[in-house]
């Protein structure tokens, strides 16, 4: 879709905006979540390897998640609104970021104990396992809270 758009100057600017049909919103937010669980999965047993796999990985790494779903969610309704009608665009985006964040996690996960300074005979301290899972569940949480408001405005659009 192209919207017309008058800058300063008074010039007619041609802005390019996705159109997506209700079905193609459905489709990739199914996969989408195909996707998530599998990526959770992925981060969480690399977060285990690196932290010795006990009950507070597994805290620190549901607690992490979570609360970056709850940013991406509390901060993915004012970047909609920046985008205002080329919101599609913007959830391309988010979903095109998707693997590269997993794969960027996954390296960090998995050179934790190098990035902070920690021998490779040396127990992880709580800390440092508070820190890994923070940063190790970041991206790919936050673009997860962020997808699901943008697709529910999309489909709200459309009338869906």
């Amino acid at each position: 879709m192209t919207q017309n758009k008058t800058n300063n100057s008074g010039k007619v600017e041609n802005e390019t905006a996705l159109s997506f049909t209700g079905y193609w919103v459905i489709i990739s937010f199914a996969l989408l979540g195909g996707t998530a669980a599998l990526s959770q999965s992925t981060i969480l047993r690399e977060a285990m390897v690196t932290f010795h796999g006990t009950e507070l990985t597994i805290g620190a790494f549901y607690g992490s998640w979570f609360l970056w779903i709850a940013i991406g969610a509390w901060v993915s309704p004012k970047l909609s609104n920046l985008y205002g009608q080329r919101s599609g665009n913007l959830y391309v985006l988010l979903l095109a970021l998707f693997p590269i964040m997993l794969a960027l996690q996954v390296f960090i996960l998995r050179y934790w104990r190098n990035l902070s300074g920690t021998s490779p005979l040396e127990i992880i301290t709580l800390e440092e396992t508070l820190a890994g899972t923070f940063v190790g569940t970041s991206g790919c949480g936050f673009l997860m809270g962020a997808l699901f408001p943008i697709a529910t405005k999309l489909l709200g659009e459309k009338g869906n």
